[in-house]
């Protein structure tokens, strides 16, 4: 329910396949320039894009269903992992809390007023 309202109603697998956002790839640095490894994954996936969060020891790019491969997905990233480029990566499918958290993003605070 968002803002008092049912958004949606399924299976888990239906919820995840209709609402979901496609696929995360973190990829743990190594000493390597970042540029080299996010010119490769760009390059593999168009659909790609880098997400903010801040953290020093791994970048994440989140990637569209449509434009996803784990095929090509492993392939690259062993490609970056041989080469030390990135020194460990980790492909994750959308979880149920990705998809509570889009919705959530949709929730309207209700205005808090003050009591006399």
């Amino acid at each position: 329910m968002i803002n008092g309202k049912f958004v949606c109603l399924g299976t888990l697998p239906y919820l995840k396949s209709r609402y979901g956002t496609g696929y995360k790839i973190l990829v743990v640095r190594a000493n390597s320039n970042p540029e080299i490894y996010e010119k490769r994954i760009l390059e593999a996936f168009p659909s790609a894009a880098k997400e903010k969060d801040n953290s020093e020891v791994y970048d994440s790019y989140r990637v569209t269903t449509q434009d996803f491969s784990f095929e090509r997905a492993f392939k690259v990233m062993e490609g970056l992992k041989l080469a030390k480029q990135v020194s460990d990566f980790n492909m994750l499918n959308t979880t149920l809390e990705h998809v509570f958290i889009q919705f959530s993003r949709n929730q309207i605070e209700p205005e808090v007023r003050p009591t006399s």
